[in-house]
């Protein structure tokens, strides 16, 4: 089965400089289009030190972009973000959810990128180690196995496996993280398994028990061992949730909304060579 085991820059310096804002235009409304089924769901006020990057850059003329964080009694932060210039191959667009502590659902991560090719990001991020926690591997990560058995037998997508350690050790075991072409079938897929996917997190969420008052340090903190007496030291694992424990601003890219020890865009220092380094 066809992996991609390259940095982003390398992708980028192999390829073409071209136009890319079509697929852009499309990834802007798969992302609005799931916001809005989690503004249904949830109560969020957008974090007023957002505002100053409702737009960054020169876009459209050159770089640039926008982030958007929420958060609400339910919803401890959310962002909604993109970077890049489209005009010149490169584009990054995020849309996380890291959920307060009266629930143990994962958080959500979703990611879309084109470097021109596409590529895609979408995890149940755990807020338990589930390898010790069988109940909630059982209830969370067990269901959704046979669909990401599907996808992964698809032919048009290839596996990519990120350089990182870091990055790898962060993914579950039905994250989703794949290079395609950037065809009508493999964008109308995308979008397919990315409302899927959000639609199970929201079913997730309506059915959860509450955290007892308890435990609700233990379930805000995100990984944690059953029984443990206090919350195991943590910190936000993939690309897509890094800022969600809200971070000093050094420690995470003001562009994207993600570290930028793990942003794709920024993972290496050939990021800078498009103009949107950090």
């Amino acid at each position: 089965m066809e992996e991609t085991v390259q940095h982003v820059e390398e992708m980028l310096d192999a390829s073409p400089v071209i136009d890319v804002n079509d697929t852009f235009a499309q990834f802007q409304q798969l992302l609005a289009d799931l916001k809005a089924k989690i503004d249904a769901r949830f109560a969020t006020t957008r974090d007023p030190s957002t505002e100053q990057l409702e737009q960054y850059g020169t876009y459209p003329e050159g770089p640039g972009g926008r982030v958007a964080a929420y958060s609400g009694p339910e919803v401890d932060w959310m962002v909604h973000s993109w970077l890049g210039d489209p005009s010149r191959s490169f584009v990054n667009l995020h849309l996380t959810c890291w959920l307060g502590p009266q629930v143990k659902v994962p958080h959500l991560g979703i990611a879309l990128l084109c470097w021109p090719g596409g590529w895609f990001y979408t995890d149940y991020i755990p807020r338990t180690d589930i390898v010790v926690d069988g109940d909630y591997f059982d209830r969370y990560y067990a269901p959704p196995n046979d669909a990401w058995l599907e996808h992964r037998a698809d032919t048009e997508f290839a596996w990519f496996t990120s350089r990182a350690g870091f990055i790898r050790a962060s993914l579950s075991p039905n994250a989703y993280v794949y290079s395609f072409e950037r065809t009508a079938r493999n964008i109308q897929v995308v979008s397919d398994r990315l409302h899927a996917q959000v639609d199970q997190w929201l079913r997730w969420v309506d059915e959860a028990p509450r955290c007892p008052p308890a435990s609700a340090t233990r379930c805000a903190s995100g990984t944690w061992r059953p029984g443990a007496t206090s919350p195991t030291a943590t910190r936000p694992t993939s690309w897509a949730c890094a800022t969600s424990a809200r971070r000093p601003p050094s420690a995470w890219c003001g562009r994207c909304g993600a570290a930028t020890a793990n942003c794709p865009a920024h993972d290496r220092p050939g990021a800078q060579r498009r103009g949107w380094s950090s």
